[in-house]
């Protein structure tokens, strides 16, 4: 069952409840994120956890503190709310928010964290009921998925919207709000080395689509935020749609972007986790870089590539009659096979599907489950 929270208040409100709730959930969280699988294989072996820990808080300080007080006012507020809530200190908070930025270049690690996700988007004729639909497997270490949840938030200055993250995190990586906006991240990662595609200085994405769900009443406002946010941090695709069926992929760099509009004789849309435009392709990791954890070493492109060309082949398979139900086959496949780290319903080494969102814009209606889609059924949410 999906963890389910509702708040309201204040932005420091907002973190407090959200943290005081789950202050032991928290602290357990962050004690196996620390010392998971993942950061052993991220960190040089001669230093020690504790010495990460309190780098990263440091780091996180220096890299993302005055940013986000200057620009995202209300979610530093949050952030503040949320070390208070779970008695962990504001620096710790910002090193676990911090991660997020880090994660999004190659330099930073000494393997590469695998980067995943699929999203799908429909409308119109291309749906069996005329609908507006998006859909959006979230991918990533399995360590996070016990702490994975969802939150109804009510912000005294900002539109009501259901999003979800882990609940030390400040952000969101996919939510809709009261207006019909739904937002959602894919993860990208920068191969330039220069300021131009990625610097650790910013705020991280899923700050930013939070503040759009609170702020944002379509996908051109959506749009207008995050192109002119003045200090994005590293690369990411931004899934949006409005209940106008307004529908797009926005690819960003920390200072790039480009859209991907969805084909009007179409009306279907994909993505994974490729700047596909030919304005940022040269943004993307060549293919010879390879992504290495316990012994395995596979192309760092391969994943999002081959399940961008199975939802694809599935959307378009499934034209005219997509519907919830379909979208759950889908989110599901295994590409008539054993799941691994290629398929669209991920079942890898490290990365998992952690959870799988369908959002139908037309009925306002919020779908979830917090385990593999293949595997549980999915639970219904509204804004209320």
């Amino acid at each position: 069952m999906v963890i389910f929270i509702e708040i309201e208040g204040s932005h420091f409100d907002l973190g407090f409840k959200q943290a005081s709730q789950f202050k032991h959930q928290v602290k357990i969280w962050i004690k196996k994120f620390f010392y998971s699988d993942f950061i052993k294989n991220a960190k040089p072996s001669v230093v020690p956890t504790s010495l990460v820990k309190s780098a990263l808080g440091l780091w996180g300080k220096f890299s993302m503190e005055q940013s986000i007080k200057q620009y995202l006012p209300n979610q530093y507020e949050k952030l503040r709310g949320l070390a208070d809530g779970a008695k962990v200190s504001k620096n710790l908070v910002l090193g676990i928010n911090f991660i997020e930025i880090l994660a999004g270049h190659s330099m930073n690690f000494k393997n590469l964290p695998k980067q995943a996700c699929t999203q799908l988007f429909a409308k119109g004729q291309a749906t069996a009921k005329n609908e507006i639909l998006f859909a959006r497997n979230y991918d990533f270490p399995k360590i996070l998925r016990e702490f994975e949840g969802l939150r109804l938030e009510k912000p005294e200055n900002g539109y009501k919207n259901l999003n979800s993250n882990q609940f030390g995190q400040v952000g969101t990586h996919i939510g809709l709000n009261e207006k019909g906006l739904v937002i959602g991240l894919n993860y990208g990662q920068c191969w330039k080395k220069d300021p131009l595609d990625y610097r650790t200085k910013g705020v991280p994405s899923s700050m930013i689509i939070q503040e759009v769900l609170e702020t944002c009443k379509n996908t051109q406002e959506a749009i207008d935020f995050i192109i002119n946010f003045p200090e994005r941090s590293n690369g990411a695709f931004y899934g949006i749609a409005d209940k106008n069926g307004d529908i797009c992929v926005l690819e960003t760099t920390a200072t790039r972007y480009s859209i991907r509009k969805m084909d009007s004789n179409e009306n279907i849309l994909v993505h994974t986790n490729l700047y596909m435009t030919e304005q940022l392709k040269d943004a993307n990791l060549p293919d010879d870089v390879l992504w290495k954890f316990k012994g395995l070493e596979i192309p760092h492109n391969k994943s999002p590539r081959e399940r961008y060309e199975r939802a694809m082949k599935l959307m378009n398979l499934y034209k005219g009659k997509i519907d919830e139900d379909i979208l759950k086959i889908i989110l599901s496949d295994h590409r008539n096979g054993e799941p691994n780290d290629f398929t669209i319903c991920t079942h890898g080494e490290v990365g998992v599907t952690l959870a799988s969102f369908i959002i139908n814009l037309s009925r306002m209606e919020f779908q979830m489950t917090d385990q593999f889609p293949c595997e549980k059924k999915y639970e219904l949410f509204k804004i209320k």
